[in-house]
């Protein structure tokens, strides 16, 4: 990708989440939804995520829904972190719980106490 090219893509990035703030969490999100999103082909799209994003689609999609269901044990401190997890777009608790440790060093059940008091 040329750097002209790396930044009016980075910039659509940007724009799609800015617009679409849950984009990550709808359960057809996939490389190939991201990559009909940004216009690109599932290579670039791929190429993009690895290089300009550092990352991989599957651990960026899983860090975005981990920011998300931070911010709503925040947002609904009543909520069960079975139903957290559930609008973070997470299908399995095992699945959460271990990504949540992984990404913040706690359970989803210390972090959200710590919001109910």
């Amino acid at each position: 990708m040329t750097s002209y090219n790396s930044k009016r893509l980075m910039a659509r990035y940007e724009s799609l989440m800015k617009k679409d703030r849950k984009f990550f969490l709808r359960p057809d999100c996939s490389m190939a939804t991201l990559g009909d999103a940004l216009g690109l082909n599932r290579t670039y799209t791929s190429q993009f995520v690895n290089e300009m994003l550092g990352t991989t689609f599957r651990q960026l999609r899983r860090v975005k829904r981990l920011e998300y269901a931070m911010e709503l044990m925040k947002r609904y401190p009543d909520k069960t972190n079975r139903e957290i997890m559930i609008m973070a777009g997470f299908t399995q608790e095992i699945t959460f719980r271990r990504a949540f440790i992984e990404q913040y060093g706690k359970r989803p059940s210390e972090v959200h106490n710590e919001y109910k008091m």
